[in-house]
């Protein structure tokens, strides 16, 4: 009875490793073309920052965490998982070009959703990637309310000259 629970108990260990490290569960292969039909297949055809559903010429593989985020927050910790799956996910056209022009930090900030499905529905990003990427969200939606806060404060600063 105890290897029977010691074999479970390492299987599933296996298994949640391979999601927490964001593996792959299918054969491991360096093809580029290949890795991304295999993350594709892995997120079920579907975006994973807005969940609809894509065929596969419509889908991208996007780095969750990309170069220019690691080098503005300083997340050097990062750049080795930078090509690891556990940093990639599906992406459609829209929400791929938009996260590409404004930066993770801003579409994640005008787009809150997105990063809760993210977050729920992320099952294979590496949890090192996830936690960047909340606390980047977070440092830049404090940035964003302090730079909103003293536009207001400009607005309705009354100067001596106006009186």
């Amino acid at each position: 009875m105890d290897s029977l629970q010691e074999y479970l108990s390492k299987k599933f260990k296996r298994i949640q490793r391979r999601s927490y490290e964001g593996a792959d569960t299918q054969d491991n292969s360096n093809s580029n073309s290949s890795s991304h039909d295999k993350i594709k297949r892995r997120d079920d055809y579907k975006c994973g920052y807005c969940l609809s559903e894509r065929s596969s010429r419509t889908l991208r593989v996007d780095r969750i965490v990309d170069s220019r985020l690691v080098d503005k927050r300083g997340l050097t910790d990062l750049l080795q998982k930078l090509d690891n799956p556990g940093n990639n996910i599906s992406a459609c056209l829209p929400c791929y070009r938009e996260k590409q022009r404004k930066g993770a930090e801003e579409f994640f900030y005008r787009h809150p959703k997105r990063l809760g499905n993210l977050l729920f529905n992320g099952r294979y990003v590496c949890d090192k990637v996830m936690q960047s990427l909340v606390s980047a969200v977070e440092d830049y939606s404090r940035e964003k309310e302090a730079e909103e806060a003293n536009e207001k404060k400009e607005l309705f600063d009354v100067s001596e000259e106006t009186i």
